[in-house]
């Protein structure tokens, strides 16, 4: 029987047994409106496994991208691909390659965009010294190349393992900077003066250690910085924390340090950081809530920081509703408003029976009233094995991009972002007419009361009749 479905998404029906009665649980799954490939997609080129999007413009990282080989002998030069969004499609604008490719640059192993001005990451830029290039759009094109690579920065530094840009500032993390103590890590924060990007100061934190690879994750919103170090051991052996660093009087001040409240062994928080408008989402990859006795479960969480004109305070903790064992929801983060999304690259959903599925999904939260509740999942209507999906999630304008590096539609590993609703989570279901997630007796009768009018109309002719009547009943069961 053909199911009526206006996009490809799917609504599973839960049943559950409490107390002798049934009970009925929708969990609803995101509706899939896209899927983006790069032009020129090859195999192993890992598309998408880092992107940033503002407004009508994203760009997506291919670090493994090869393009340059045919030229010079070697391998992961990189690139990034620019995007922009053309009567409601995602059309690809231009593709990025640095001017002064070498094998094993990374160019795009991150990237962040804002407004007309994008940065991207080259980790492996000078025996992993790393460097950033930033690029300006001109009204036609991108271009305006500008490379930095910080005069301090040595060998195996990793400058670029996280960048992030608003406005006219941007920081990219460090986290194998030796200045304070070997492996203690740093981030340096540049700004554009004049259409030139300058390095503006270093950020170490005053209680740098050993092997706290501080620079992890990075994030700036206006006058404020978000540095992690997912294996600072403030809270117990690398339960992580995030420094926020505020520019007063002409320089970058720490101003508070974040731990998560449950802090316990081994949680990694600070893997991954979304800053918004005075709200900030911080994860913690190996915390154990989906499995407590088990300290080495790592199904993963995310905390939900709000600022209160004084400092951040804690609002929150968001875990998955079906989380399990080395999910490690949380390895990517994105908000917008109200709504957050989650990557959870490691989740088994495709082969449920595996345990080392790594399909990968996403999910979106939503803040309504105070509270931060599940509003859905997000799953690749033809995710398989390996593909972590959602090793990389943004959101704008209230769509949800989730990237899926390792799918192989161009060749093994080529690459794809997805496409979801992040405000109306679930596809349409026009013939589940009282709203219940099931096509049934009840839509049926509702059907029937409304014959004539336009109160039942399912396929939109303005009337409930016959073709309504056959709609419903092709639609029988659980909403597709």
């Amino acid at each position: 029987m053909s199911r009526f479905a206006a996009t490809t998404c799917t609504i599973a029906l839960l049943t559950v047994l409490a107390g002798g009665d049934m009970a009925l649980a929708v969990e609803i799954v995101g509706c899939e409106t896209g899927k983006l490939l790069a032009s020129d997609a090859d195999a192993l080129d890992g598309f998408g496994e880092h992107l940033s999007v503002r407004g009508d413009v994203a760009v997506m990282g291919a670090w493994n991208d090869e393009e340059n080989s045919q030229k010079i002998g070697g391998f992961s030069f990189g690139s990034a691909y620019v995007l922009r969004q053309v009567a409601g499609e995602w059309v690809e604008e231009q593709k990025l390659l640095p001017s002064d490719p070498v094998s094993e640059l990374r160019f795009g192993h991150d990237v962040a965009i804002h407004g007309n001005r994008l940065v991207v990451a080259a980790v492996g830029s000078n025996g992993y010294t790393g460097a950033v290039y930033f690029y300006e759009f001109d009204g036609v094109a991108w271009g305006n190349e500008q490379k930095l690579e910080p005069a301090t920065a040595l060998f195996a530094d990793q400058v670029g393992v996280a960048v992030a840009i608003d406005g006219d500032v941007a920081v990219a993390g460090a986290p194998g900077d030796d200045t304070a103590a070997g492996g203690a890590g740093a981030a340096y924060v540049f700004r554009n003066v004049k259409g030139v990007w300058i390095e503006e100061q270093k950020i170490i934190a005053a209680d740098a250690e050993a092997f706290d690879f501080a620079g992890w994750a990075v994030a700036v919103r206006g006058d404020t910085v978000f540095i992690a170090s997912r294996v600072d051991n403030d809270q117990g052996v690398s339960t992580g924390s995030v420094w926020v660093y505020r520019f007063q009087g002409g320089s970058w001040h720490e101003v508070q340090k974040l731990y998560a409240s449950d802090a316990v062994f081994g949680e990694l928080f600070g893997h991954a950081i979304a800053l918004g408008d005075g709200v900030a989402v911080i994860s913690a990859i190996h915390d154990d809530d989906a499995c407590p006795k088990d300290e080495l479960c790592n199904s993963g969480s995310a905390y939900v920081f709000r600022f209160d004109g004084v400092q951040w305070v804690e609002e929150a903790k968001l875990v998955a509703s079906d989380g399990e064992a080395d999910d490690e929801f949380g390895n990517a983060l994105a908000i917008e408003g109200d709504i957050v999304v989650v990557g959870t690259r490691f989740a088994d959903d495709a082969c449920p029976a595996d345990p080392g599925c790594n399909s990968g999904v996403a999910y979106v939260f939503h803040h309504d009233t105070g509270v931060w509740t599940q509003a859905g999942k997000l799953r690749a209507s033809d995710t398989a094995q390996l593909d972590f999906f959602g090793a990389d999630v943004a959101v704008n304008a209230g769509e949800a991009l989730v990237s899926c590096h390792l799918d192989d539609d161009a060749g093994t590993a080529s690459g794809s972002v997805y496409l979801f609703d992040a405000v109306n989570v679930g596809c349409p279901c026009p013939a589940d007419l009282d709203g219940d997630g099931m096509v049934g007796i009840n839509d049926f009768l509702d059907l029937l009361a409304a014959w004539g009018t336009p109160g039942g109309d399912i396929d939109g002719d303005g009337v409930t009749g016959i073709t309504d009547f056959l709609d419903l009943l092709a639609a029988w069961g659980a909403c597709p």
